[in-house]
């Protein structure tokens, strides 16, 4: 017999994200009613933020409004953790938008950009796009704006704000229609004009950035398409990237383009100490001043002295296209904030949809980090499923914040407001990375060996700063840390498994890069045979419809057991098929010999039915699978399982279930939430990828999180600022319910313990999202488990609405209800809250079979006509 088998907890766990260095605080997403873009964030002294955005949709939600609807601009004011405390907008004389922005000496804003007026009558506006120049409060106040235009019927516009020493700025653009020239404009502190100039030759010039220079002069970059005029130097290509330097009049004293023979371009522009100039762009050329090309468009960051002299040149990316926006000094180095599509080369993840393992998405938020020389020190890619970009970058008190446009609502964006948002995203410094690896000792030589099973999947739990990690499917797992501290690490609780050591506290001094080697070893505790099974109804149950289920076989314990399954089908299901065939088939009995389960080993299979076509809604379906042998097994109640569902028409193909549905609060210790979460492909056409986000519930214990299992192979991946798991599901080529309706289900299932702290009245809500490819999500019910205290017995009994005999009851139990309850629903719950058997009320009198229970405490609840009637039994083998 041919299974499926992994290792403890792994499950059929593949791919994980990337390591999250530095760590993301928190991260937002802004909108009003369709197209919102954050192109300027600063933190102010108060930790507070000013985002600077341009807002296409004038319905109220980003602040008040007092322009036309087809684009404004929009100052927003965040607190500390990005929510937003208040909103200005501007752009009463027409549309407006904004390019960048910078912060004056005296604590104010300046931003540039455009300005169009839609036929209005505007003083000062010439009546095209013209260059606009605005000046603000930390408030969201207007000080000044300023216009500026070239001929009629052209476009100007304002891409880059540098302050002055004196307190005034530089504005770079460009001025034109066809064939554009590089335009700088020289302002003092209240907006009066010193000078302003243009530069170019005979093709399209850009000022795509500039920077105030310590003799009173500017260095502008952008790039050119011209060969004569002011540029000076040999064209490489196309387009080159070009440095201007400008004297406090704004007269060239000397240009240069740099680049290879494709296009090449630059966007931003930094100073060093010393003199020098980062200076950085994209590029597609291989040759020329460029060292190599990835594939595709690449981002291109060069240093350069103080006369224009390469000192070096670095391009970064892969093999699909990638572009930088913006650049800041960060810890000693240089952070580059841009976008990315690849998934290769330089880029080590990407978030898109995958179809046929290429992304399709809209590209990725792509941060770089690179030190004085350019060498590439970490990347990584922040974003969702759709387009996300990351426009501008502003150090905070203890790492930086990004912000851009998203239309993604998963992976690090938590939700999708409109067709494209404002996305701000915190990001925390951190200094050191701790890491280890979580194994079970199988041949218990104190050590890692290459035949240890690794245990993936589980949460480890860095105490101090209340942050989780989850394990990778080779059992490692790492935190991002700040020193000097003492951090401590836990790892998770696995039953029948020895856990050394019981903690990690490493010292930091935050002068480490990297402590590794916080390995947690996990070995028998005693021979312990542990088997269980967990039967999940994949589809609902339609008269004539299929009907699968998912039958997972595990041993938890910590010895070889040679086990057999059997799977007892409701007698309103024929049985067609398996993934594994059975052993043999005795009417609605099917038996598997699974052979020796070795310890930490899993069986998963699944099993084809049909309904029958005879059957009435609401008529029940009881199917039991047992593991065996049960005898000698330390937790007997879960070898066996029974699922009872009901014969139905219409149904929620898209749901989250949980059980139980609740938790007496006396036994919140040893209570268990199982959550299974089903999918259905209802479109018309096939699924590529399937995703569910779940954000864990917040009255769970988050570190006892367990995936059971799931209908296709699956990646996990953690998102610990947002407590959210991610089950992605790539390429499983989910066919639509029009083609193919038994194989368009799906489901991910796993469990979780509630926090002991709860208390009568108390719930534990769970709401689940699920992505189709690049559909919007497909928003579940929500799942809810109420904390109860224990019922009246007494008051229940008293009553005469039910009564058992014998109780206490051996084998079987006879339950007499009054008439009213019949057609109710009964259920059985253990000592631990968990619903061991559950059945519709079909007369007054009624026999249920216990043989396979342990013997103990029950409780039985009967729901009818709204109310819950209890009475309690007691199993007591002779």
């Amino acid at each position: 017999m041919k299974a499926i088998v992994s290792a403890l907890m792994a499950l059929i766990l593949t791919a994980y994200g990337h390591a999250q260095i530095p760590s993301v605080g928190w991260t937002r997403s802004l909108g009003s009613g369709y197209s919102d873009a954050g192109h300027f964030i600063h933190q102010l002294p108060d930790k507070s933020f000013f985002l600077a955005a341009t807002s296409n949709s004038a319905d109220g939600q980003l602040g008040n409004t007092s322009g036309p609807a087809n684009g404004e601009v929009v100052f927003i004011g965040l607190d500390s953790l990005g929510q937003m405390q208040w909103g200005n907008r501007i752009g009463d004389l027409g549309l407006v938008q904004i390019m960048h922005g910078a912060v004056m000496p005296d604590g104010n804003f300046v931003f540039a950009g455009s300005i169009y007026d839609a036929g209005q009558v505007i003083i000062d506006s010439w009546g095209d796009e013209d260059l606009w120049i605005v000046k603000v409060t930390p408030a969201g106040s207007v000080i000044w704006e300023r216009f500026y235009a070239g001929l009629v019927d052209q476009n100007d516009q304002g891409i880059h704000v540098a302050a002055r020493p004196d307190g005034g700025c530089f504005v770079s653009g460009f001025r034109g229609q066809n064939d554009w020239e590089a335009w700088v404009i020289a302002l003092d502190s209240a907006g009066t004009e010193l000078w302003e100039n243009t530069y170019g030759g005979s093709s399209i010039d850009i000022g795509q950035s500039i920077i105030a220079t310590a003799d009173g002069g500017a260095l502008l970059a952008g790039w050119t398409g011209s060969s004569d005029g002011d540029v000076s130097t040999p064209l490489y290509g196309q387009y080159d990237g070009w440095l201007v330097k400008l004297d406090a009049n704004g007269d060239i004293e000397w240009d240069r383009t740099y680049g290879g023979s494709a296009v090449d371009q630059f966007h931003d522009i930094r100073g060093l100490s010393g003199g020098d100039y980062l200076v950085l762009g994209t590029s597609n050329s291989s040759d020329g001043d460029l060292p190599q090309n990835h594939g595709n468009w690449d981002v291109w960051l060069m240093r350069v002295d103080a006369t224009g002299a390469i000192i070096w040149s670095r391009s970064y990316g892969g093999s699909l296209p990638d572009s930088p926006s913006d650049i800041i000094p960060y810890q000693g180095n240089y952070l580059i904030a841009g976008s990315t599509t690849s998934s290769d080369g330089d880029v080590s993840v990407c978030y898109d949809v995958l179809v046929n393992q290429a992304p399709y998405g809209g590209g990725d938020g792509w941060l770089l980090l690179v030190n004085p020389n350019g060498d590439l020190l970490w990347e990584k890619s922040v974003g969702g499923s759709d387009g996300d970009l990351l426009y501008a970058l502003a150090p905070t008190d203890d790492g930086f914040v990004a912000t851009g446009i998203s239309m993604s609502a998963d992976h690090f964006v938590p939700g999708n407001v409109a067709y494209q948002d404002i996305w701000t995203v915190r990001f925390n410094g951190k200094s050191t990375l701790l890491s280890g690896t979580l194994y079970v000792d199988a041949d218990n030589d104190t050590s890692i060996s290459v035949g240890d099973p690794r245990i993936g999947g589980r949460l480890v739990e860095l105490s101090n700063n209340a942050e989780l990690a989850l394990s990778e499917p080779s059992g490692h797992y790492e935190f991002a840390v700040n020193g000097p501290a003492q951090h401590t690490i836990t790892g998770p609780t696995i039953a029948h498994f020895t856990q050394e050591p019981a903690t990690h506290s490493p010292s930091i001094t935050g002068n480490e890069t990297a402590v590794s080697g916080l390995d947690f070893r996990y070995t028998a505790m005693v021979p312990a045979q542990d088997l269980q099974v967990f039967l999940t109804p994949v589809s609902a149950f339609r008269p004539g419809f299929p009907v699968r289920y998912d039958v997972l076989c595990r041993n938890v314990g910590t010895t070889s057991v040679g086990a057999d399954l059997s799977l007892a089908l409701d007698d309103g299901l024929d049985f067609d098929s398996a993934s594994i065939a059975p052993g043999s088939i005795n009417g609605s009995m099917l038996t598997w010999a699974l052979g020796p389960l070795l310890p930490l080993q899993n069986i998963q299979l699944a099993v084809y039915c049909t309904q029958s076509i005879g059957d009435t809604l609401g008529s029940p379906v009881t199917t039991t699978a047992e593991i065996t042998p049960i005898a000698g097994d330390l937790v007997p109640g879960d070898n066996t399982v029974t699922t009872n569902n009901w014969v139905t028409g219409s149904f929620d193909p898209n749901d989250i279930l949980v059980e139980p549905t609740e938790i007496l609060v006396s036994t919140l210790a040893d209570a268990v939430l199982d959550y299974t979460i089903r999918f259905q492909n209802t479109g018309t056409d096939t699924a590529f990828t399937v995703a569910v986000e779940n954000h864990l519930p917040a009255n769970a214990y988050l570190p006892s999180f367990e995936l059971i299992d799931a209908s296709h192979p699956l990646a996990l991946t953690y998102y610990d600022f947002d407590h959210k798991m991610r089950f992605q599901l790539d390429n499983i080529l989910l066919p639509d319910n029009n083609v193919n309706e038994l194989m368009s289900h799906g489901f991910v299932r796993y469990r979780i313990r509630p926090r002991t702290d709860l208390l009568v009245g108390d719930s534990i809500r769970n709401t689940a999202a699920i992505f189709f490819d690049l559909n919007a999500p497909v928003i579940t019910n929500s799942a809810r488990t109420a904390i109860i205290t224990t019922p009246d017995i007494t008051a229940a009994d008293a009553v005469a609405q039910m009564h058992l005999m014998p109780n206490p009851a051996a084998d079987h139990v006879l339950l007499s209800v009054e008439e009213d309850l019949v057609g109710g629903l009964l259920q059985m719950r253990d000592a631990s809250g968990r619903v061991v058997f559950q059945e519709k009320i079909l007369s007054t009198r009624q026999t249920f079979d216990l043989s396979r229970l342990a013997d103990g405490h029950y409780l039985l609840m009967v729901r009818a006509d709204g109310a819950a009637h209890w009475c309690k039994l007691i199993k007591q083998t002779r």
